[in-house]
């Protein structure tokens, strides 16, 4: 906060008639979240632009064939023309991609276990993301999870692992969870590849079916072989392939039904089809 505004900031300010704020009154958090509005801000013109620069193209063509006194010039038109495909695909990529920007922060809990009595779930932080384990006992919970985020009504508890089962030692805690906001950017960074690490490892932690080496054969040319096909088709021998009861259980889930067997992937899309 020692910085003084610079030389191109203040000229800026003064073309746009803007009067910026006294520097020492501005907190990091307050400055973090103009930067955020006026990003927000920026995103709806861009949006925008398009259209508003076709509506003055297309005032200057009126003016120009009033001028001339004949046909607009092809050269203007075709700018026009120009402007609203830019316009029509931005709009396409605001509906298909839904506005983004880079991360100021994250927020990381504090505590490594937290309760949910209501959901009868135990979630468990591991590297960036949560993993709910299932109740099957009093205070008792399963090793193995699943992805997923916890209730803000989930309280701090301590617990003791062994053998297949996790002991919650304290379930009538009522201690709230709390949280280390990051600003670094080499920090930030960290915990996403950590995140993404462990949330790419989940099928090998539980040992999923297509992490076994008898199972890889079914899954060649990216699950798109003669064999898989067969296996989504149903016409498969599930009990001639020596996999386990569990691994064929797995498969046989796979079948597709009628009404999935009957959809049909267009190849070809009209123009009616795409801007609809």
């Amino acid at each position: 906060n020692q910085r003084e505004y610079s030389d191109k900031l203040i000229q800026l300010a003064q073309t746009l008639d803007i009067e910026l704020p006294r520097r020492e009154s501005i907190t990091f958090t307050k400055a973090q979240a103009n930067v955020c509005e006026a990003w927000k801000a920026k995103r709806l013109i861009e949006i925008d632009d398009g259209e508003r620069r076709a509506a003055w193209l297309d005032e200057i063509l009126t003016q120009k064939a009033l001028e001339v006194g004949g046909d607009p010039a092809k050269a203007i038109k075709c700018m026009i023309n120009a402007a609203k495909r830019k316009g029509m695909f931005k709009r396409l990529r605001a509906i298909l991609k839904s506005a983004w920007s880079s991360l100021d922060y994250i927020e990381v809990p504090n505590e490594k276990w937290l309760l949910d009595e209501e959901s009868n779930e135990l979630y468990e932080f591991d590297n960036g993301i949560f993993v709910a384990h299932a109740k099957f006992d009093e205070n008792l919970y399963e090793q193995y999870g699943q992805i997923k985020i916890p209730p803000n009504t989930a309280t701090v508890v301590e617990v003791e692992i062994s053998g297949d089962a996790i002991y919650v030692k304290n379930p009538e805690s009522i201690q709230q969870a709390t949280w280390s906001r990051v600003t670094k950017p080499e920090e930030m960074e960290q915990w996403l590849l950590k995140r993404n690490k462990r949330h790419l490892q989940q099928m090998y932690i539980e040992n999923c079916p297509p992490t076994k080496s008898n199972f890889a054969p079914i899954l060649e040319e990216y699950g798109t072989s003669n064999k898989a096909k067969q296996v989504l088709n149903g016409e498969c021998d599930l009990k001639s392939l020596n996999l386990s009861p569990e691994m064929k259980w797995f498969l046989e889930s796979l079948k597709m039904n009628e009404s999935e067997k009957k959809l049909d992937i267009p190849k070809r899309m009209s123009k009616e089809d795409f801007q609809k």
